[in-house]
């Protein structure tokens, strides 16, 4: 008799429990992540920017010009999409749900931008390299010089593509829980 009990009880269909302090930690959990993202946009702008200035001035490279306005273009993207907002301290659990399913929509879109930004920097590196891949092209040995950053840019690119593909398929299916779960309050 108490295995059927036991039986009986395991069975029973799990309740998702959620709870206001739940949404709210992870809303705090997201912002901090979405600030950091943020951070690292404007560093990595900032470096490229400054790099790409100097080649810019140096040599006079159209690449390295295309490169900057993408520089100035992300740190601007990141400051209008990429900055969180914060939950209200007075918020119920329908609203805190809704605050943190938009707060997701938000980073997925963040996320999407980014990846679609991204062209020009390719477009840019490949004006920065082809006057020297022109000139190794004449010599026998530069090209092998050359060839490394080529597919460093190339390995670069498919790496960020896996990893913001990764990025969007976990928020988009955080956000479609959320879907269910706001059906449920």
């Amino acid at each position: 008799m108490p295995d059927e009990f036991t039986k009986l009880w395991q069975s029973q269909a799990k309740e998702n429990t959620v709870t206001l302090e739940l949404i709210r930690y992870k809303a705090q959990q997201l912002e901090k992540a979405m600030r950091q993202q943020v951070t690292r946009t404007y560093a990595g702008a900032a470096v490229a920017a400054a790099i790409t200035l100097t080649i810019a001035i140096r040599w006079h490279n159209l690449g390295a010009v295309v490169l900057l306005i993408w520089s100035v273009g992300m740190a601007y993207r990141a400051r209008k999409n990429g900055l969180p907002g914060q939950m209200p301290k007075d918020a119920t659990i329908a609203a805190g749900v809704e605050f943190y399913r938009r707060e997701l929509e938000r980073q997925r879109l963040y996320l999407l931008i980014v990846w679609k930004t991204v062209w020009p920097v390719l477009f840019g590196a490949v004006l920065l390299i082809a006057p020297a891949f022109t000139v190794a092209m004449q010599h026998d040995d530069t090209w092998q010089r050359v060839l490394p950053f080529v597919l460093l840019t190339i390995s670069w690119f498919v790496a960020l593509g896996f990893v913001v593909r990764k990025q969007v398929r976990a928020v988009q299916k955080e956000v479609e829980e959320l879907n269910i779960l706001r059906k449920g309050i």
